[in-house]
């Protein structure tokens, strides 16, 4: 991505979230990881193209963007909301490895699980070191908190 691309993204960001529709695109986003994290978790052998190499890098990095996406779809992202989130994702975890212990060509794995919270942990980790340099920092509201507390 050249920096024309990142300014254009960092513009329309800025007008969804001027509009209030910034919330409504990051659920779409959501909802669409959900169904399609849900499908490769759930199809008996996803194509090779869509996979990390490593099951446990897919898990980690499905459920960072899942947090990633939860944390923008329920803003502000206060200490309850991040910690219902993380709950709620290791909901999500337990359920698709309780569905592919029922399936012939999937099965239970704790380190499945474990590898879903890693991602959830890791976003937390820098979560707010992303808000600060990125294009991001608008959506999360980072900016108005500044102005708020300067006035």
């Amino acid at each position: 991505m050249n920096s024309s691309d990142s300014s254009s993204l960092k513009v329309i960001l800025f007008k969804l979230h001027q509009q209030g529709h910034d919330i409504l695109f990051f659920r779409v986003m959501l909802t669409v990881a959900f169904c399609s994290i849900t499908w490769l978790a759930l199809t008996p052998k996803p194509s090779a193209d869509i996979t990390l190499g490593w099951d446990k890098a897919n898990h980690l990095v499905a459920f960072f963007v899942l947090a990633f996406l939860s944390e923008y779809s329920y803003q502000p992202a206060t200490l309850l909301r991040k910690i219902v989130i993380a709950l709620s994702l290791a909901s999500y975890g337990l359920t698709i490895e309780l569905f592919q212990s029922q399936t012939q060509a999937r099965f239970f794995e704790v380190a499945d699980l474990v590898a879903d919270m890693t991602g959830v942990f890791a976003y937390m980790v820098v979560a707010e070191p992303l808000k600060k340099y990125t294009l991001l920092r608008e959506v999360s509201g980072l900016d108005d908190t500044v102005r708020k507390f300067n006035d």
